[in-house]
């Protein structure tokens, strides 16, 4: 579960934010809301400012949606050593998180509560981007995981098909991506500004 090497992150963000971190003024903080898709922490899309760019417009235009209002997009750039790495693109991974549903449903059962679900953010999501489940399922594989006194993980990496479909008849989907989760502020080596031709 160790994974080699670095990878990039993008985050989307304000202006006022993101000159800050690149000026080495403040850190990231992580997110810590009850739906965040993969539970708390920082969140990167692996490789593709663009997709980040877009998700700091659409914050900019639903200031409703985010704690931290965005009136200027901006993206910054992350040199990432993922460590521990819950990557979900392994099938031993997706066993552990499998796993955590079950222990969560079970302790929801016994305490006679009705289980988190996924929710719409509103009219046309039909991706349920409210992952109030999703969240709860991580979070108690982080539980368990300092239960049994096993290492915890610093990140978390998943692929997301999300969208309309590509074309018809599609399984891939027109929002796709990986998103990278950090939750040990230590896998971050550094910031960047994006150079944004090298990556057309």
């Amino acid at each position: 579960m160790i994974a080699a090497g670095i990878t990039l992150g993008f985050h989307g963000c304000c202006r006022s934010v993101g000159e800050s971190v690149l000026a080495a003024e403040r850190e990231l903080l992580p997110s810590q809301n009850a739906h965040d898709w993969l539970g708390s922490g920082i969140y990167f899309w692996e490789g593709d400012p663009h997709r980040a760019l877009k998700w700091a417009e659409f914050l900019s235009k639903s200031p409703s949606i985010s704690k931290h209002p965005v009136s200027e997009p901006f993206v910054v750039g992350a040199i990432i050593r993922p460590g521990q790495c819950l990557d979900l693109s392994q099938d031993v991974n997706r066993e552990i998180v499998r796993e955590a549903y079950l222990g969560l449903k079970r302790t929801y059962d016994g305490a006679g509560i009705a289980m988190p679900r996924n929710e719409s953010s509103g009219p046309g999501d039909n991706d349920l981007v409210k992952r109030f489940l999703d969240c709860a399922v991580f979070e108690f594989v982080h539980q368990m995981r300092e239960s049994r006194k096993s290492e915890a993980f610093d990140s978390i990496r998943a692929a997301f098909p999300e969208g309309d479909p590509l074309f018809e008849g599609a399984k891939v989907s027109e929002k796709a991506h990986v998103q990278i989760c950090v939750r040990n502020p230590e896998c971050i080596l550094g910031y960047f500004r994006p150079i944004w031709d090298r990556y057309d």
